[in-house]
C-alpha cells in the first residue's frame, strides 16, 4: 500500500504509532477513531513515508499544542530531506515559519502569489480593511506602535512587557482596548482588557504586563495612561 512493501511498513510502524500517540488504540478499528485520532494517524503515516511531495491540509487545526509542535518539527525534518511541502492553513504564523512562497486563495480563485511575507501582508491588510473598525473610516486611527522589554529588541518569557501606541479620534469617548499575544490567528496565549477614556485628537496609550506570555492566573495589564498630544 502507498508503494511500500510489508517489510518497509514494519520498519516504520513503531515510529508512526508513537508519533500519533495512539499506542493504546492502534488495535482498534479506525471507524471507531475520533476525527482527531484519524488526523493524527494520517499525518504520521504521510510524514514517515518519505514522500516526494507532502500535502498538509489544516492538520494543525486538531490536537493539543504539543502535537502541533511535533507536526511542525516533523515537517521541517521532511523539508531538510528534500521533500516539497504544500502546506494549507489559516494559521499565518505557521505558514510564514514553514514556507518560502505562498498563494492566497479566495473561493478557489488565486488572489495573490509570491514570497510568503508579501502575500501574508496583503492578506492581513485585506482582513483589516474588511473589519468593522476599518469600515467606519475616519472614526479611529491607530499608529506609532512600540514594544519595550527592559530596553531589549526582543521579548522573553516571564519578563515585563510594555506596549505604547497612538489613537486618534474625532471626538472624546470611552473605549475598550484589547492587547493580545498569540501563536497565529485564532490561537491567543492571553488577552488583556482595559477601559479607557480618550480625548479628542491624539492620545498616547501605554499598556504594561508584569510578566510576558504568562499562562497562569494573575497576568494583568497595568493601568494605561492616555494623554492628548498636539495634532501634527
Amino acid at each position: 500500500m502507498l508503494g511500500l512493501r510489508r517489510r518497509g511498513v514494519g520498519r516504520r510502524f513503531d515510529d508512526i504509532v508513537a508519533f500519533a500517540e495512539l499506542e493504546d488504540a492502534i488495535d482498534r478499528q479506525v471507524k471507531f477513531y475520533s476525527t482527531g485520532m484519524q488526523l493524527r494517524l494520517g499525518f504520521a503515516v504521510a510524514a514517515f513515508l518519505e514522500p516526494a511531495v507532502l500535502l498538509v491540509d489544516e492538520v494543525l487545526a486538531v490536537g493539543d499544542v504539543g502535537f502541533q509542535q511535533k507536526c511542525l518539527g516533523r515537517m521541517r525534518e521532511v523539508l531538510e530531506q528534500g521533500t516539497t511541502l504544500v502546506f494549507v492553513s489559516h494559521d499565518a504564523t505557521a505558514v510564514e515559519a514553514m514556507c518560502a512562497r505562498a498563494v492566497w486563495l479566495n473561493q478557489g480563485v488565486v488572489v495573490r502569489g509570491g514570497p510568503v511575507r508579501e502575500v501574508l501582508h496583503a492578506y492581513a491588510e485585506a482582513v483589516e480593511q474588511a473589519s468593522d473598525l476599518f469600515r467606519r473610516e475616519g472614526e479611529i486611527r491607530l499608529s506609532d506602535i512600540a514594544i519595550h522589554s527592559d530596553g531589549r529588541p526582543s521579548v522573553a518569557r516571564g519578563e515585563p512587557l510594555e506596549v505604547e501606541f497612538t489613537i486618534e479620534l474625532p471626538e472624546a469617548r470611552r473605549c475598550v482596548a484589547y492587547l493580545g499575544l498569540g501563536e497565529g490567528l485564532g490561537a491567543p496565549i492571553f488577552v488583556l482588557r482595559q477601559d479607557l477614556r480618550l480625548a479628542e485628537g491624539r492620545n498616547r496609550v501605554r499598556c504594561a504586563a508584569p510578566t510576558c506570555l504568562s499562562l497562569g492566573v494573575g497576568t494583568r495589564c497595568g493601568e494605561p495612561s492616555a494623554t492628548r498630544a498636539v495634532a501634527s
